[in-house]
This record gives structure tokens, sequence and C-alpha cells, in this order.
């Protein structure tokens, strides 16, 4: 066999065939070329044409596994298992990299051995054309908001030791959760203050529906890690993870976690629409 390429690329498909081409072009076009890529067919409607658009953007470096559609984290996990690499990048098919986009957070993890993530400013497309440019990551941080986009370079021993993407969650935010126990294991995350990675938004992106139903995305984190989000506010005030943290951020925090444990889920969900619904209500307006 082989010598193991430095990087694996997982690409899920799933009806967007549209933008494989171009998804995988921007793979070629990388700078660090130690690298090897696995198309997943998550029960895609065109099989033969993401074989095709495979074997000639990619060549001899990238390769299809066909399955029945089991959802994005079945389809990633499925080709992080397969890969070869010491890093992995989750690339959806219908997003792409900046050709610097492996050289650089490589580079940052190589200088960083104790770093476990290395991610970067991302260039939004289609419904959005902002910018999201996330600084220094910290884990209490990281347990309220999602700060990391999923195309990011990460180690492929913490796919493993934190037990991959989780299945359950079908609606999305999969990455968010993946990313909070990438951190609860003890590993940190590096910024590369650059746009290397362009994201589109459509109103039939996963995002849109994940949005929608963010209230059961967070209800069902919050209830698996039960142990960090419902201590008691003493331990939470000594907890090992959240040094340096202001108290006062401290108390926010405990008191959401009595909100999302105590009280019936009807009246949560009902306190949270309206939440919400107040909080969008100015971006309305304009």
């Amino acid at each position: 066999m082989s010598q193991p390429p430095m990087i694996s690329i997982i690409v899920p498909v799933y009806k967007t065939e549209a933008y494989l081409q171009e998804c995988l072009k921007s793979v070629t076009c990388q700078s660090l070329t130690d690298w090897e890529c696995i198309v997943v067919d998550d029960g895609s409607d065109q099989p033969e044409l993401i074989e095709t658009i495979t074997s000639e953007q990619l060549m001899q470096k990238g390769r299809v596994i066909r399955q029945k559609n089991r959802g994005l984290s079945n389809a990633r996990n499925t080709g992080i298992k397969a890969s070869r690499g010491k890093f992995i990048v989750c690339l959806d098919s219908d997003d792409y990299l900046h050709p610097e986009f492996l050289a650089k957070t490589a580079a940052a993890l190589e200088v960083s051995p104790g770093a476990g993530v290395a991610y970067c400013w991302t260039q939004y497309l289609g419904e959005r054309t902002d910018t999201f440019k996330p600084s220094e990551v910290h884990l209490f941080w990281l347990l309220q908001r999602n700060h990391i986009n999923i195309t990011s370079l990460f180690k492929k021993v913490i796919w493993s030791e934190v037990g991959g993407f989780d299945e359950a969650m079908k609606i999305g935010h999969e990455d968010w959760e993946f990313w909070i126990r990438t951190g609860l294991a003890g590993y940190t995350f590096l910024c590369v203050p650059e746009i290397l990675f362009y994201y589109r938004i459509s109103q039939k992106s996963m995002v849109i529906e994940a949005t929608a139903r963010r209230f059961d995305t967070i209800n069902y984190i919050r209830h698996k890690h039960s142990r960090i989000f419902f201590q008691p506010l003493y331990k939470l005030l000594i907890c090992s993870y959240f040094k340096n943290i202001p108290k006062p951020a401290l108390l926010r925090f405990w008191t959401t976690g009595l909100f999302f444990h105590y009280l019936p889920l009807p009246i949560r969900r009902l306190i949270f629409s309206t939440y919400r619904y107040l909080a969008d209500r100015p971006a309305r307006q304009k």
C-alpha cells in the first residue's frame, strides 16, 4: 500500500451534484498536495454523475463510497472511517476551499502540537454574502454558541477519541456538538485569520432548517451533556474548564441551565420562540 496521505478530505454528496465539480476543483487546486479525497454518495439520485465527476477531477487521489441515504453525520463517519490521513477536513459538496486552505491550516497545527483543530474565516455565498470572522475560541463560549465551521482541519485521533459525529442529529448542528466534545476532551482550537473557506447558503441548505429548529438542537445538546450544563452553581464556579471566566457570565450560564432543565418543554419552547422573535425583530424591520 502507498504511503498514507497527510490529509483526508471527506465530501458527502446528497442532492448537491450540481456543485460537486466546483467543490472538487478547489481540492485539486490546493497548494499542499499531500491529500486524498473520499466522496461519500449518501443515496444520491445520480451516482454515475458523481463517479464521473470524481474520477475526472481527482484522478487517482479520490474515490467514491456509495451507501443508502443515512444522513450527513453518518456519511462523514463513513468517509473518516475509510480515510488514511493524519488530519481530516469535512467539506460539504456545495462549498469550496481557497487554494491555501490546507497549507495554512496544516501549518498552524504542525507548529502547535498541543492543539487539535485549525479553523479559518468564512465567506458566505448565495443567500448571504457577508463574512464570518470568529476570533479565539474558548470552551465556555463554544458551549453556548458555535464559533467554528465544520470545514476546519482536525486531527483524526479526535474523531476516534470522542466517538465521531452524532448520527442521531438529523436536523443540523451536529458539527457544533462534535466541537463541544472535542473541547471537553481537552483539545484546543487555533484560528487562521484569513478567508480560506467559501460556504454556500441557499433556500435548500440544511442550515436553513437547522436555524428554524434551533431550540430542539440546543435542548438536545444540553441534555446530552447534562453533566456540564446542569451542574450546581458551586461546582460551576470551581470547574476547571471555566478558569478566568467572569462570575456574572457563569451565573448567566447557570441560570440558562435552570431554564432548560426544570421548565416543562412546552413552556421552554414558547419562551425561546418569543425571545428569538424579539431578538430578530430589528433585522426584519430593515
